[in-house]
């Protein structure tokens, strides 16, 4: 099984420092992609003091099931949203650009959520191509 993680956005989004969170609630946080089928369980406290919520595996696609999957992840502090996070598994690669295209989507609707910001177009050829990528987004605060 091929993993793609989006580390990249992952890291774009956990820097508060560079781009501030729009989002400062818990249940907001869990909740931002819930019209795309990636709403996360309720915010918890796990025994090694880490917080967050995830969302169920879903599918990428429902109609012919090809294995591949997305997930929505949430990661804080002190009840306050600090990481968000997209993750897919590719089972199927000849299938893999659908996973991707879904990806970009997510990531488009998460960012503009919870930073206030678009993705640059370089971001979408970074999934596509399924490379890592560092960006500077937002002034911070």
């Amino acid at each position: 099984m091929i993993r793609l993680f989006l580390t990249a956005f992952a890291a774009v989004l956990s820097l508060t420092c560079v781009a501030e969170l729009r989002i400062t609630s818990p249940n907001e946080a869990c909740s931002v992609l819930s019209d795309t089928r990636l709403r996360a369980d309720s915010w918890s406290i796990q025994a090694d003091r880490t917080e967050g919520c995830s969302s169920s595996v879903r599918a990428i696609t429902v109609d012919s099931p090809s294995g591949n999957t997305i997930a929505f992840m949430v990661q804080g502090t002190n009840q306050v949203p600090e990481r968000f996070s997209l993750k897919i598994d590719i089972a199927s690669p000849n299938l893999a650009d659908d996973a991707k295209r879904e990806m970009i989507k997510a990531a488009k609707r998460l960012s503009v959520r919870a930073l206030g910001l678009s993705l640059p177009h370089s971001v979408d050829n970074a999934i596509l191509k399924g490379e890592n990528i560092s960006l500077q987004v937002g002034s911070g605060a």
